[in-house]
């Protein structure tokens, strides 16, 4: 009897005396960076029930107590940039670091509460995008031109009507397009395929 406690005790005591977190968590910018990163962790199992959740400071956290099975994990649950791993295994006794990597929550660019973002793409006969385009507003030369994939941003004011036109010297073509900016529509995008004048 004694022999057979002795062996249970060899058996099982450096398992359950020895200190251990299931998961170390590591979340980092693309450029390697965590300082100042605060990032929701929810850690599910395998029926998809959060089982554990924390947030990082500075990029780091622990989640010790888990339990067995496979779980998965979310980093930023329900925000921009969402990352998930999925079906980790918590060891028994075992510390295990789990590292992801987000890219920072960037913020839209400012533009007034009572203004559109219009995103116009010229593409030109071939359905390429045509970089360099010219853009008028109402037939005013603008210092706008449409970057390498043919796109140009530019702001309109609530209740403004105008026709945007994009010319390309080089293919000697233009289009134009007419745009109304509501506040029911104030993301607008068009594609413009310019055709020879």
């Amino acid at each position: 009897m004694i022999c057979k406690i002795l062996l249970i005790t060899l058996l099982v005591g450096p398992l359950s005396g020895a200190e251990y977190c299931a998961f170390h968590i590591v979340v980092e910018d693309p450029r390697g960076q965590s300082r100042g990163l605060s990032i929701p962790v929810d850690v599910r199992d395998a029926g998809g029930r959060i089982v554990a959740h924390s947030i990082t400071r500075d990029g780091k956290s622990d989640v010790c107590d888990v339990g067995f099975g496979t779980f998965d994990i979310e980093f930023a649950s329900k925000s921009c940039g969402e990352v998930i791993v999925r079906r980790l295994t918590a060891t028994l006794g075992e510390d295990q670091t789990i590292k992801a990597v987000l890219n920072r929550c960037l913020e839209p660019p400012w533009i007034p509460p009572t203004s559109c973002l219009v995103l116009l793409r010229a593409r030109n006969a071939e359905d390429a995008p045509l970089q360099q385009a010219a853009v008028e507003i109402d037939g005013h030369p603008t210092h706008l031109r449409t970057d390498s994939l043919g796109r140009v941003v530019l702001a309109m004011e609530f209740g403004q009507t105008s026709t945007i036109t994009l010319s390309s010297k080089t293919s000697n073509s233009a289009a134009d397009v007419r745009v109304s900016c509501t506040k029911d529509e104030p993301r607008i995008e068009r594609t413009l395929t310019l055709r020879p004048r």
